[in-house]
Formats: structure tokens, sequence, C-alpha cells
């Protein structure tokens, strides 16, 4: 009865968005209280896997329906919104929950989101969830991570006050995810870790800052384990953005301690991990530079939750010193730098860059110079060209390898390429073409395993409103049990007020997708998708 209840009132709900799709944002005026605006988003997603290419047929033809209404009210110098997320699973009756293996294909509505916050002269107070930063991320980093299908909140209270020089941020909470992980449509609990946290930042004159912070942090799904799991992590950093009047430093360290004190035997473990990172940057005219360094020793600051740990639910984000895209080995052990220089010729709109990084790392909590010990080393280097008439084109290309470093022994090797090209065509008409290629060889049981990997998109646009977007991907990584090569296609259209449509269909080669460090496995899958986004 639940489900029929819940389907109608999705079916319910995209009628009323088609119907009322020209509304607007709106005042309410409200006696004593004066005019109050209210913003209103409205999604709703369908999506069906066909198949992910795997040994589980359970999660195979299963539709799921999405919906997120976020409610946003305002009276200035208080505001006020909520999300509600509601999720129905359609022809999933292959899915039965066991102690074994448990079905995480069920329907769930849920207040996803919600805050309530107070503006003032000297600062902000915010009661609901929130997402915070300290620092670079070394301390602590909750946050939405687009690419990967990850949100990640805070759920509780946060009061940041300025007094002049002088920055203060004080929060407390649980944590929440978003509970309808957006790879798999699994709908996973929330890990309700438990943490206070306290920045302090310093103005000390010509832009110099000195921080200091921290936060400790209760893990709940140890608990269940019989283990009391907690997580201390403090530092301090210092930025100087006009150094010598043509450079900028910042440097940034923390010292982390996890406590686990198994509640049976009353046997109390404790890890220590230490932090330190810093970069350079030059400008020189035409030339920039970037240096950055980090040493990383045991520094892990996950939830408990092995399920959820899984999806990414990291508390803190370390710089990398990788690119963007990279498939990060470990950042928890790890000691390196890289150097990165850009040239650019105003003259002919010419770009150069080139990247140089290495590092040392571990993968099992040990010594990166020990016997466990590996060495990671990329370089890489491209050139965009801007020409009249808003042509573009870049190209790149580089080489990665990593390597045990006692015996030498290979763990990944790769080459690579990279193009993207913009045409436009005749007035709001432009194409959009980009190509990747990868040639990789990683360790394997018992040969190492080569193969190669590639992605070639094409989109159509009618600016402002209109993408049509075509994808070809192949993989050999897999070629025993998966498909090599994949079709899919994209329809974007942007209609009132920023609302979107967005459907898409067809099969896509899947594998580890990373986005700023963290690292999210992808399965292939063939795939339908639809969503609507209206915004009020």
């Amino acid at each position: 009865m639940t489900r029929v209840l819940l389907s109608l009132g999705l079916i319910l709900g995209c009628s009323v968005i088609w119907t009322e799709r020209f509304a607007y944002a709106f005042d309410v005026h409200i006696p004593y209280v004066g005019d109050v605006g209210f913003d209103v988003t409205e999604s709703f997603i369908t999506r069906y896997l066909d198949t992910n290419f795997d040994f589980n047929e359970e999660d195979d033809g299963v539709l799921t329906l999405l919906n997120k209404l976020n409610v946003t009210v305002s009276r200035n110098p208080i505001s006020a919104g909520v999300r509600v997320d509601t999720a129905v699973f359609l022809f999933d009756a292959d899915c039965k929950s066991t102690a074994e293996q448990p079905c995480f294909f069920e329907d769930y509505v849920n207040i996803e989101k919600f805050f309530l916050r107070w503006n003032f002269d000297f600062g902000v107070v915010v009661g609901g969830d929130f997402y915070t930063s300290f620092g670079r991320g070394l301390v602590l980093s909750v946050r939405k991570v687009d690419e990967l299908g990850l949100d990640t909140t805070v759920r509780g209270g946060r009061a940041q006050f300025r007094f002049g020089a002088f920055r203060t941020e004080i929060i407390g909470g649980i944590t929440n995810i978003q509970n309808v992980e957006q790879i798999s449509s699994r709908v996973l609990d929330d890990p309700h870790d438990a943490l206070l946290g306290m920045e302090n930042i310093i103005e000390l004159g010509d832009g110099v800052e000195v921080g200091v912070r921290g936060v400790h942090m209760w893990f709940d799904a140890a608990s269940l384990l019989g283990h009391d799991e907690m997580t201390t992590v403090a530092g301090g950093s210092i930025s100087i953005p006009n150094l010598g009047g043509s450079t900028a430093l910042y440097f940034e360290s923390a010292l982390l301690r996890h406590t686990d004190l198994d509640t049976l035997t009353n046997k109390r473990s404790t890890d220590n991990g230490a932090a330190i990172y810093g970069s350079l940057s030059g400008f020189f005219g035409a030339l920039t530079t970037l240096v950055e360094a980090k040493h990383y020793r045991r520094f892990r600051f996950v939830t408990a939750d092995a399920r959820l740990a899984a999806a990414g639910i990291f508390y803190n984000n370390a710089p990398t010193l990788e690119r963007f895209d990279q498939t990060v080995p470990n950042n928890f052990d790890a000691s390196g730098g890289r150097i990165r220089a850009e040239y650019f010729i105003s003259d002919t709109h010419t770009r150069f860059y080139g990247n140089l990084m290495t590092y040392y790392f571990s993968k099992n909590e040990t010594d990166p110079y020990g016997d466990d010990g590996a060495m990671a080393i990329h370089a890489y280097a491209g050139l965009r060209q801007d020409f009249d008439g808003g042509y573009s084109a870049e190209i790149s290309g580089g080489w990665r390898q990593e390597r045990f470093t006692t015996d030498s022994r290979l763990l990944r090797k790769l080459w690579h390429l990279e193009g993207e090209f913009n045409i436009p065509l005749h007035g709001p008409h432009s194409l959009n073409i980009k190509a990747e290629h990868r040639s990789e060889v990683k360790q394997g049981v018992p040969d190492n395993i080569s193969f190669v990997k590639g992605l070639v998109t094409t989109t159509y646009a009618f600016q402002p409103h209109l993408r049509v977007s075509t994808l070809y991907g192949y993989t050999t990584e897999f070629e025993f049990k998966n498909p090599i090569h994949h079709v899919a296609g994209q329809f974007d259209w942007d209609f009132y007020r920023g609302s979107t449509l967005r459907m898409f269909g067809g099969r896509v080669p899947g594998g580890i997708v990373c986005a700023g460090g963290t690292c999210v496995n992808v399965p292939p899958s063939s795939s339908y998708r639809a969503e609507v986004a209206l915004r009020f």
C-alpha cells in the first residue's frame, strides 16, 4: 500500500510540474512580518538500469523514480529551507533482504536536508544541514561532489563570528549523507557520526592570515560492534598572498589521533597520524608557476561504517597534488611534490603548460619508504590555442608510472592523450568535441593486465537553451565479461528561469571515477535516465 501511495504521489507530482511550469518565484505579505520570499526547485528523475554486467542479477531491470523538492523561504535577516527526497523502486521483485545479503532497493521518503539561517552584522548562525571546510581541508571537509553524486552535510549547528581582524567558526552535529546513492540508486543509512569543531583565523595585515582549527568525532557504526571509536584532528596554517610582490605562500599542518576501545575486553588501541602541506605560487608576467608538497602519515579520517566508506564518506580532503581526474593510489600515507608551469603568449592567445609530480606512498598504513613502499611519477604537458571568432583547441598528453621501490615491481603504468575543440557554427549554434585515450598496464595475477580505454563526446549546442550529445566509449579492461564498445546519447534543454530537462540513454564503460582525490568505482551499465528540474 505504501508503494502504491508513493508511486501515485510521484506521478501526481510530475503532473503538477508540467501544469505549473510557468510559475515563478514570489513574495507573500504576512501581517506583522512583511514580505516573505519563496523559492521552489522541483526535480523528478527516472532511471531504468537494464544491466551493469556483474554476476548479481538482483539489481538489473530496476526502475527508479526519484523526486527532490527544495523549498526556501527568506525574510531578511532570516532564511529557512527544506529538501524532501522520495524514491520508489519498481520491477525489483528479485531483490530480497536477508541477514546475509540486505536489499538496498527499498522505497524511501525523508526530509533529506533542512536549515534555518540568521544573518546579523558580525556573523551568521545556522541550524540544520550545512557544508563546511576548515583551511585547505586537512582537518575537516564535509562537502558535495557533484561529479560523483556525493552529498554529505553536518546536521546540527554552526555559528560564524567576525570581530575586526578575528574570525571564528564553531560547529557541532551528526553527519548526514544523501541516502539515495546516485550511481547505483541504492538506499544507504546515514552514518550518524557525531562531531564538534572550531576554527579561528586572525588577519595580520597585507592579507596575511594565521589559523588554528580542530575537530573531534565519535563514530556511531563502531558502537554496534562493541567498540568506542573516536578521532581528533587539530592543526594550524599561515597564508601569505603577497610574498615579495610576485609569490604567494600557504602552509598547513595537522595531527590526528584515532582511539578504538573494545568495550568487551576493555582493550584500547591508538593510532597517530600527521599531515603537512605547502604551496608556493609565482606570478612573473606571462609565466605562472606552482610548487606543492605533501607529507602524510596514517592520516585517514573516514567513517567507520565500511559500507559507507566504499561510497567515499571522507571527512577531510587533504590536497593530493594530482590532476583532478586522476586515480589516487593512496593519500593517507604519501610524501612528495609537484611543479607546474604555465606560459601565456598574449599576441597569439596561446597557452603552454607542463606538470611534473612524484611522491612515495604505501597502501597498508606502513612507511612509504619501507619494504611496502611505492613511487608514483606523472608528467604531462599541453597547449591551448584560442582563435578569432570563438574557435579554440586544446591538446595534452602525459605518462604515468607506479612501482614498488624495493624491487621495481610494476603497480601501474600508462600514457594518455586528450583533446578538446570548440567550433562556433552560425549565430547561437556551436559544436564541442572531446576525446581521450589511455593505454595502461596494471599489476595482475599471474600476469600483468594490459588494456586500452577511451572516450569521445560530441556536443551540439543551440545557446542558451539546447544541447545534444553523443558518447562513444571503449575499454578492453574487462573484455572477458563486459562489452568493449559503448554508445550513448544525451539531450539537455534549459527552459523557463533556469529549469532543465535532461534525457540519457545507452551504455557507458564505467571504471574508477575520481574528482579531487575522492574516487568511486562506477560499474559499466546499460541504462536510461530522464530528469526534469524546475526552478520557480
